[in-house]
């Protein structure tokens, strides 16, 4: 594994293989520092003998007046640029909805560290916003299926064991209706707001670990995608628990990738939110049990 540092600022560790990606593409240069095991100092990328440096590397085009710091900065943005080219769904103009769809169910779910190495961290909330709208769109898709699939089992077995089978399955029919329309109209409208919020509280967890090398932004980003999962509920039985495992698993490689960061951090970052809930959930009912026996002892004192 290699460290690697450009002016001063930590980029993460990364295989040979990654860092030689990198170069090939862009995402890192020769003259970023690394280190790896058995080292005595950091040295330039172009110093390692197992990595082949590109052959050449287009210059930044720098506007006049600029110094070598503006030359520097736009030689960094130029190279971020180019390698930022994923999730597919970021160009679903030139790939068509379908395909641009598939690609990044591909790329994000069987290949996530590349994936969030290269994810675009600008251009906007509107893409990852409607990329999370298919998803749950298509959650909810299932949940209907899933829905009228055991009402029928339900009413079926019913029509064996009720004289007024008919009217009691209408009823079920009529009340599961009712019930996903208003999940539907609710549901994702909430789940969409809730999103933002919840894209907050990782950034300020990953702030806490000093592990927020990126903008609110690229956990946006990150966890919109990371919804790509969603897919697997079409599975019927198991597919809502593979969901939530393969999200889970996805968000943490995302936040590790996107922000540079080591893969035990952006668990944290991850976990902490629902850590400390079930911490506060268990102080309040401790405090509550510990009041009601502290009443029943006063009350049993009393006679």
């Amino acid at each position: 594994m290699i460290y690697i540092n450009r002016a001063g600022q930590n980029l993460g560790t990364f295989s040979i293989e990654e860092v030689q990606r990198g170069l090939d593409t862009g995402r890192f240069l020769p003259t970023d520092l690394g280190w790896q095991q058995g080292m005595g100092q950091w040295e330039p990328l172009a110093n390692f003998p197992t990595l082949a440096m590109p052959s050449s590397t287009p210059a930044p085009v720098v506007p006049a007046g600029a110094g070598p710091d503006d030359s520097q900065s736009l030689a960094l943005t130029s190279t971020e640029a180019t390698a930022q080219d994923c999730p597919a769904w970021e160009r679903r103009r030139e790939l068509g909805f379908g395909r641009a769809l598939f690609e990044t169910w591909r790329e994000v779910l069987f290949s996530p560290g590349p994936t969030f190495s290269r994810l675009k961290t600008i251009g906007g909330f509107a893409s990852p916003c409607t990329f999370q709208l298919v998803m749950l769109l298509l959650y909810f898709f299932s949940a209907i299926i899933n829905q009228f699939a055991w009402t029928g089992i339900s009413f079926a077995f019913q029509t064996a064991h009720r004289s007024n089978a008919i009217e009691f399955g209408n009823f079920g029919m009529v009340h599961t209706s009712f019930r996903l329309a208003a999940s539907l109209l609710l549901g994702i409208p909430l789940t969409l707001g809730f999103s933002f919020v919840w894209a907050a509280i990782i950034q300020f967890c990953l702030t806490l670990l000093g592990s927020a090398a990126r903008s609110y932004q690229t956990t946006y980003r990150v966890l919109c995608y990371a919804t790509s999962a969603l897919i697997f509920t079409l599975i019927p039985c198991i597919g809502g628990l593979v969901a939530i495992v393969w999200s889970l698993l996805v968000s943490i490689v995302g936040l590790a990738k996107a922000h540079r960061t080591e893969t035990w951090k952006a668990a944290m970052a991850l976990l902490l939110p629902g850590f400390i809930c079930t911490l506060l959930i268990l102080g309040i009912s401790a405090a509550a049990l510990a009041l009601v026996l502290s009443h029943m002892h006063a009350q049993g004192a009393e006679t």
